[in-house]
C-alpha cells in the first residue's frame, strides 16, 4: 500500500512539471484547446502594438506595491472609515490617481515615478473594499462609465 500511494504522487509531480514547462512554453493546458500554442504579441488578434496604459504600468509596479504595504503599515492595516482590521483593504488616493497624471502632464512610467504628488502618503488613506466602493472617486473614469 505505502508503495502505491508513493509511485502516485512521484507521477503527479512528474506530471505537473511537465506541465509547467509547457506553459512557460506559450501552451494551452485548458482542455477545450488542450496543446494549442497561445498567440503571443502580434499574433494575438487583441495585440495594440505593445502598449500598455500607463496607470496599469504604475499600478503594477514593485514601486506601487512597496508604497501601497508601507502605507497599510501606517494605518494598521485598518480601515480608515469602519476599522475593520485585514481583509481586502485597499489604498484609496483622496485626489484621484488619474487626475494627478492629468494635471502632471505624465506620459512615461519614468515621470509618474518621478511625480512626488502621486507618491505622496498624506494624499492616500486603507479602505476596505466595502468602504473604498462608498467613496465618490472609486472607479470614476473607468468601469462605472463601461457599464451603462
Amino acid at each position: 500500500m505505502p508503495y502505491a500511494k508513493h509511485h502516485k504522487k512521484e507521477k503527479e509531480r512528474e506530471r505537473s512539471k511537465r506541465r509547467n514547462i509547457l506553459r512557460r512554453k506559450g501552451y494551452n493546458l485548458n482542455s477545450s484547446h488542450k496543446g494549442q500554442k497561445y498567440n503571443l504579441n502580434e499574433k494575438n488578434p487583441n495585440w495594440k502594438g505593445g502598449i500598455t496604459k500607463l496607470y496599469v504600468k504604475a499600478r503594477t509596479s514593485a514601486e506601487y506595491f512597496k508604497w501601497r504595504f508601507e502605507v497599510m503599515k501606517r494605518d494598521n492595516f485598518t480601515c480608515c472609515f469602519c476599522h475593520k482590521v485585514g481583509g481586502k483593504l485597499q489604498v484609496h488616493h483622496i485626489k484621484p490617481f488619474a487626475q494627478i497624471i492629468k494635471e502632471n502632464n505624465i506620459e512615461t512610467f519614468e515621470q509618474a515615478k518621478n511625480c512626488k504628488e502621486l507618491w505622496e502618503k498624506d494624499n492616500v488613506i486603507t479602505l476596505c473594499l466595502d468602504c473604498h466602493r462608498q467613496t465618490e472617486t472609486y472607479l470614476k473614469n473607468t468601469k462605472k462609465k463601461e457599464v451603462k
